[in-house]
């Protein structure tokens, strides 16, 4: 019997419905197997290119290196020792060398600028015995704990933690720098439960007039910072704070051109947050 023309609809958009079905599953299998693939990639590239347990960047003579603290899609970092001070030894990931070296050049010139609380980088290399791109970046943080973009819970210690947050990002932002992926890259000390602000591969430093693309990363990273991983009861207070840090953004040279989009993202934050 022909199909009315009715039921030939709903056969083609039942049929429609498999047909996505499947493409989604066939995809997400696919995006799975590439990110299996990429750190199979770096685990042989790790393996293949192991670093010395001793040797030199730049001026500085590091040892002891053993322990791995941990990997990325950028790359694997190490613990290692310099002068006698425990630091992190970073190894770039096959593809991903000149963003080491340009986080490198980000954290100097924060720290240049005055900027604390920060994974300081104190050289980055290409040690000729090796086919690899690394830095030597410090403090390494003691027990570190890592929220990503969840709710960041360090039990009595979360309100000071976010206070220092607030601080660290009201230097960044007076030093000209963003960075939309912040929030995602903070490591708190287990201890103390003092923050760290780490991965300055996304940061930039404005020095022009920003557009769409700059009013987007600075809603996103202060968004991100004051509200997405605050814990709710928390959010208030972490707001003020921030609008009080950041209120001085106008009296620094460079944040010219962060401040106004810094501005103008509070005041979107404060006509939606009800305190």
């Amino acid at each position: 019997m022909p199909l009315s023309s009715s039921s030939y609809s709903c056969f083609l958009r039942r049929s429609s419905v498999v047909v996505l079905t499947v493409a989604a599953a066939i995809w997400s299998v696919s995006a799975n197997r590439l990110v299996e693939e990429a750190f199979l990639e770096l685990e042989e590239h790790a393996a293949a290119q192991l670093v010395p347990e001793s040797g030199k960047c730049g001026e500085l003579e590091f040892s002891s290196v053993g322990k791995k603290l941990g990997q990325g899609m950028e790359g694997v970092a190490y613990k290692a020792d310099v002068a006698g001070k425990t630091v992190v030894l970073k190894v770039a990931s096959p593809k991903h060398e000149k963003s080491l070296k340009s986080e490198c050049e980000k954290a100097q010139g924060m720290k240049l600028a005055g900027v604390t609380g920060i994974l300081e980088c104190l050289a980055s290399c290409a040690p000729p015995e090796t086919d690899f791109t690394m830095a030597v970046l410090s403090p390494l943080v003691n027990k570190p704990q890592e929220f990503g973009l969840s709710i960041v819970d360090l039990g009595d210690k979360t309100a000071s933690a976010f206070k220092r947050v607030v601080e660290i990002a009201a230097e960044m932002l007076s030093a000209g720098y963003i960075n939309v992926d912040q929030a995602n890259n903070i490591l708190f000390d287990g201890d103390t439960g003092m923050p760290t602000f780490i991965d300055f591969g996304r940061a930039r430093k404005l020095t022009k007039k920003g557009g769409f693309k700059e009013k987007y990363q600075v809603n996103t990273m202060l968004h991100d910072l004051l509200v997405t991983i605050v814990p709710e009861d928390l959010r208030c207070s972490v707001f003020s704070q921030a609008e009080t840090a950041f209120a001085s953004l106008q009296d620094s040279p460079a944040a010219k051109f962060v401040a106004p989009l810094v501005s103008e993202a509070m005041k979107g934050m404060k006509d939606k947050k009800s305190c």
